[in-house]
């Protein structure tokens, strides 16, 4: 079950809307309906979930008793909670990757491969997210941040909670603790709450499930010319936004609903003029578990520039591997890693020298090119579109829109675009922006947009959300 199935929005919603409030927004009835949304589409690994969350909060229970009096144990429940965590996220979504590694080497070496199990390991979903949310729990009641909480209810509830489980943002203890207790929540939340699960739905289904279907047909091949490469990469890049920022949209206003205020995940990051900057503005809550759980612990930028490029190396690899099991991935994340360092050496504050609109640019570019490495469905068809985009060819239009892709889902791509990046300011200021900006006008457009929406969901196939994956 997904936040734009049809199943969702008529069925499972009001059924739990009426259950939530008519319980008074009980944990106990999130817990269950979570439970249920999570199950209907991976109900043999939902044991996997509540396994993480109740080591966790064994784990916390103990730091806590041992922080005062026995740190050195207190630091050894830290370390299961830890490798426990550490270790189901790699045997379920890295073992296939290694095993398939080992045996080419074997192979090459061996002629003959190794092969301990004959049936791949299926990835649960969301576990990337959820083992991260989990661990970062009994992380934080060792340093302090937060006081571990003594239900078992509320534990499970944190990590299993719907709105966020499958694809984030990702949540900390710290920051639903209170909301987890006592639920404030005024007419202003509902309606906010509300408008926002109506904008993410509607750029899910009529901006990313459109644009999807120009990414599916140019990276389904090789032998990529010159046009379709640039077509390929610039189609992802705007809809892995759409569609990723739509379920963040969706979750925040989920959450608002509920009665919980998650933090934002993405600030228009197709602005930012260096990968730093993105990087504060894309999968925020990511960027800000990866800078306090794994860079600021491996000492961050304190030990001298030799180990801060280190630091920014590992931590870009793990971003890479969080991402997925496969060599793009990993070339992904030090792609990233490489461009941060050598802004920080010096091309920063080259860039600084030019106008914004260059180093806009080189932004862009240098995230296009990334983002064809996360897409791709090998390190040889990424490189074919990357080599690609730099070999002109004849330019052929009929092969690329009317023939292969209906021009509709380019509409769609071009209004993306222009959707990536915020209004001018001299069309800010403009009487006819300022008459959209009513709440009672904000509410109709949205509620067009839904029932838009609602007729597309119903002509089209199933889309999960791209980040489901991981």
């Amino acid at each position: 079950m997904v936040f734009s199935s049809l199943i969702f929005i008529f069925y499972f919603l009001p059924i739990f809307f009426l259950f939530y409030y008519g319980f008074k927004k009980s944990n106990i009835i999130l817990l269950i309906f979570s439970l249920i949304f999570y199950c209907w589409g991976d109900q043999k690994m939902v044991f996997i979930m509540l396994f993480s969350a109740c080591l966790d909060f064994f784990c916390g229970y103990k730091i806590d008793s041992y922080l005062e009096t026995n740190r050195s144990r207190a630091k050894s429940y830290l370390k299961l909670s830890i490798i426990g965590n550490v270790l189901i996220l790699f045997y379920f979504k890295y073992y296939n990757f290694f095993i398939e590694e080992v045996n080419e080497i074997s192979v090459l070496l061996f002629q003959t491969p190794i092969q301990p199990f004959t049936e791949k390991i299926i990835l649960p979903l969301g576990i990337s997210f959820y083992t991260f949310q989990s661990m970062s729990y009994t992380i934080d009641i060792f340093q302090k941040r937060v006081n571990p909480t003594k239900s078992i209810i509320d534990m499970l509830t944190y990590v299993t909670m719907f709105p966020q489980l499958i694809a984030g943002p990702i949540v900390r203890y710290s920051q639903i603790q209170s909301d987890l207790k006592k639920k404030e929540l005024t007419k202003e939340d509902l309606d906010i709450g509300l408008q926002r699960f109506l904008l993410g739905f509607s750029k899910k289904v009529l901006i990313a499930n459109n644009i999807e279907q120009i990414v599916k047909f140019n990276f389904q091949s090789f032998n990529h010319n010159f046009y379709e490469s640039w077509l390929a990469g610039l189609s992802f890049m705007v809809q892995v936004y759409f569609d990723f920022s739509a379920y963040s949209d969706m979750a925040i206003g989920l959450g608002r609903m509920l009665g919980f205020k998650f933090p934002e995940n993405f600030r228009t990051p197709y602005r930012s003029r260096s990968v730093k900057e993105f990087w504060t503005r894309w999968h925020i809550t990511l960027s800000m578990w990866l800078r306090d759980y794994i860079y600021y612990p491996l000492g961050g930028s304190h030990k001298g520039n030799s180990r801060t490029y280190l630091n920014i190396g590992i931590v870009f690899l793990i971003c890479g591997l969080w991402h997925g099991a496969d060599w793009t991935f990993i070339v992904w994340g030090l792609y990233q890693a490489f461009f941060i360092c050598i802004e920080r050496f010096g091309l920063i504050q080259r860039l600084d020298s030019f106008p914004k609109f260059i180093q806009h640019i080189y932004f862009l570019l240098v995230t296009f090119i990334g983002f064809i490495f996360i897409r791709a469905q090998d390190l040889p068809q990424a490189l074919d579109i990357i080599f690609n985009l730099f070999k002109p060819s004849t330019f052929q239009i009929s092969d690329i829109i009317f023939e292969k892709v209906f021009i509709y889902n380019h509409l769609w791509l071009l209004i993306g675009i222009l959707l990536c990046f915020p209004i001018p300011r001299f069309l800010k200021d403009s009487s006819y922006i300022k008459y959209f900006k009513k709440p009672e006008v904000k509410r109709l457009i949205l509620l067009a947009l839904f029932s838009f929406s609602i007729i597309e969901l119903s002509a089209t196939q199933y889309q999960p959300f791209f980040y489901f994956r991981f």
